[in-house]
């Protein structure tokens, strides 16, 4: 069986970044500013003595399923990497972007500027019938709001 845990996103500051997604999307720590260094993080990131602080959040349809619906906001402490992914777009090669379901989306939508963030389109009626905007969030990572109409 195969799952969808959560997506990680990499953030200069975690504070404000936690501060958004927790203020826009209600979402809920499930650890906040967890220091990890591993033989995996050295391998990864190609040096030694590679350290990490990661903030995991919830939605709460997650926290009720146990499983999923989560990011990981992962700063990198040990040294500073320049990204090379042009995220000015959300179309560049090697953007992404998140889609979170909500219940209202204009309130979200003005929550997420209010936090920060930038409102990149407006509310959209799209084929599905579904509402639906993008957003940016503070450091500049896309998020599709989606609102459910049927």
């Amino acid at each position: 069986m195969i799952n969808y845990r959560h997506t990680g996103i990499y953030v200069n500051n975690l504070d404000k970044q936690t501060d958004f997604y927790m203020r826009t999307f209600n979402m809920i720590p499930v650890c906040l500013n967890n220091s990890e260094h591993n033989d995996m993080l050295d391998d990864l990131f190609k040096i030694e003595n590679v350290e990490i602080l990661t903030t995991k959040l919830i939605t709460e349809l997650g926290k009720q399923k146990g499983i999923g619906d989560m990011i990981e906001l992962i700063k990198v402490i040990s040294f500073q990497q320049e990204l090379c992914i042009d995220n000015s777009v959300v179309y560049a090669n090697g953007a992404m972007h998140l889609a979170i379901a909500v219940d209202d989306i204009e309130k979200t939508c003005s929550l997420a500027t209010q936090n920060g963030g930038q409102l990149m389109t407006d509310i959209h009626i799209i084929n599905n019938k579904n509402k639906c905007s993008f957003v940016r969030d503070p450091e500049g990572n896309w998020i599709e709001i989606i609102q459910n109409m049927r």
